[in-house]
């Protein structure tokens, strides 16, 4: 069973032409599935002939900012903040307070020429073979600093080394949040991090959590 509604908090200058005239709207949804409560919310901002809209989904702080006294609708983006699709969270409850938001800057590395002409000797057969064998034990720390799926994106130790040795180079730069991003990345990341409490790795699975019954009932009232 699903139950849908509206709340309409108005008209508003979306164009920025100085006429209030766009339709701005939130829709929350609370549908059974198998006994769990799922509770969901979009924001909605309509072109002035409401034929069409906009902007609209996950919009709900921005339709919210242009009402800043409206108290019912800053409430709504309240529990949508905290109990939106409350049926796929990435973290159990002990994980709730982590900052998996925080935006982390990565850096690649890739190889370097030295790297490449010493690869090329080796597929040759001209490396004399004490050569040949700390060469591939030097690949092997190359390979997992580069292309390797976990690889770091950060100055380890051993990336240290390889750059100082001239193996590897720098590549890109990248930010993500550290919610996507697994700790043999970087030390901040928290993608797998396991629940100090429980042991739940992070993002592994959608977890479910249920609503408190005042906050359905409050829900049910808009």
């Amino acid at each position: 069973m699903k139950t849908e509604n509206k709340y309409t908090l108005g008209k508003c200058d979306y164009n920025g032409d100085g006429r209030p005239n766009c339709t701005a709207k939130l829709t929350w949804t609370l549908e059974d599935r198998d006994g769990k409560i799922r509770f969901s919310m979009s924001g909605e901002i309509w072109q002035p002939d409401g034929r069409d809209i906009l902007a609209g989904g996950q919009c709900v702080d921005t339709v919210t900012a242009l009402f800043p006294n409206d108290t019912r609708a800053a409430r709504m983006a309240e529990v949508w903040r905290r109990w939106h699709m409350n049926d796929c969270c990435p973290g159990c409850e002990h994980q709730r307070e982590w900052n998996t938001a925080e935006e982390i800057t990565l850096q690649h590395f890739t190889w370097s020429p030295k790297f490449h002409a010493t690869r090329k000797e080796a597929e040759a057969g001209t490396m004399p073979p004490e050569e040949y064998a700390r060469w591939k034990e030097i690949s092997a720390h190359v390979m997992r600093a580069t292309i390797n799926s976990a690889a770091p994106k950060h100055e380890t130790p051993v990336v240290k080394e390889l750059l100082k040795a001239g193996w590897i180079i720098p590549g890109k730069i990248e930010t993500k949040t550290a919610g996507w991003i697994y700790e043999t990345e970087h030390p901040q990341g928290l993608l797998c991090k396991p629940c100090p409490v429980c042991g739940y790795k992070y993002g592994t699975a959608w977890k479910y959590e249920e609503i408190p019954p005042e906050i359905l009932a409050e829900i049910r009232s808009w």
